[in-house]
C-alpha cells in the first residue's frame, strides 16, 4: 500500500474454538471400579494393623488348639469299695465243714461268713476243721478291709483260727488256743495282695476237747476296698 492510499482491512472468518469438556466416569463404572479395589484395600490396612499389633507384644486370646502338655487330664475314678460288681455277695462261694452247715450273707457294705457245728452233749470233742469262703478276684491290687470273728467252741481246749490267703500266700489273723470260756471275740484290720482271675479266701473253725461238742463262728467283713 502507498503513501495516501486508503488503508483496506481484511476481515477473516472468526474461528471456532473447540473447548474440550472434562471426561466424566459414569457413576456405575466407578462404583464397579471401587467394589474391585474394596478386598484388596481392606486386606491391606489389615496386614499393617496386625502388623503393628504383633511387633513388641503377644496377641491375647482364647487358646483353642492346645497340645497334650497343656490339656488338663481329669482324675481317675475311684477304687471300687464295697461287696459291688465282681466282689457282691452273689459271686462268693462257701465250702461245707465236717458234721455242721456253712452260711455266707450280706451287701454291698458287709460281708458275714459263718459255721455251726454240733456232734451233741455228752460227746468227745471237736476234732480241727474249719470253713473256705472264696471269690474269684476280678482285678489285680490290694484289698483293704476291717474285719470281727467271734464265737463259742465250749470250754475244754478250745481253739479258733482264722486265715486269707490268695494264692499262694497265706496270712494268718487268728491262732487262738484260749477261745474257750463262753465265748471269743477277735477283731482287726488288714490287707491282702490279690492277682486277677485267683480266688480270694477266708479260712475259719477250729476244735475243742469238751464233752460239750460245739463250734459255732461268724466271720463279718466291713470296710472292703480294692488298692489297684
Amino acid at each position: 500500500m502507498g503513501p495516501g492510499e486508503p488503508s483496506q482491512l481484511t476481515s477473516h472468518p472468526p474461528e471456532h474454538v473447540i473447548m474440550e469438556q472434562p471426561r466424566t466416569t459414569p457413576l456405575t463404572a466407578r462404583t464397579a471400579t471401587t467394589a474391585r479395589r474394596l478386598p484388596l484395600l481392606l486386606a491391606t490396612i489389615f496386614a499393617a494393623a496386625l502388623v503393628g499389633c504383633t511387633e513388641g507384644s503377644e496377641l491375647v486370646g482364647p487358646v483353642t488348639n492346645q497340645t497334650d502338655s497343656t490339656r488338663v487330664t481329669p482324675p481317675p475314678p475311684p477304687p471300687p469299695s464295697g461287696f459291688t460288681g465282681a466282689w457282691a455277695v452273689t459271686n462268693w462261694s462257701k465250702s461245707g465243714i465236717t458234721g455242721g452247715t456253712t452260711e455266707v450273707r450280706g451287701w454291698a457294705e458287709e460281708l458275714t461268713m459263718s459255721y455251726d457245728v454240733n456232734l451233741g452233749v455228752p460227746g468227745r470233742g471237736v476234732p480241727r476243721r474249719t470253713a473256705t469262703y472264696q471269690v474269684v478276684a476280678p482285678t489285680t491290687g490290694t484289698v483293704r478291709f476291717d474285719w470281727e470273728y467271734t464265737g463259742f467252741h465250749a470250754y475244754f481246749r478250745a481253739f479258733a483260727t482264722l486265715r486269707v490267703l490268695s494264692g499262694s500266700v497265706s496270712n494268718t489273723l487268728v491262732n487262738n488256743a484260749s477261745a474257750g470260756g463262753h465265748s471269743f471275740t477277735f477283731r482287726g484290720s488288714s490287707s491282702m495282695a490279690v492277682t486277677q482271675g485267683q480266688p480270694l479266701r477266708f479260712e475259719i473253725g477250729g476244735e475243742n476237747g469238751d464233752s460239750n461238742s460245739r463250734l459255732r463262728g461268724s466271720l463279718r467283713i466291713t470296710g472292703f476296698r480294692v488298692i489297684e
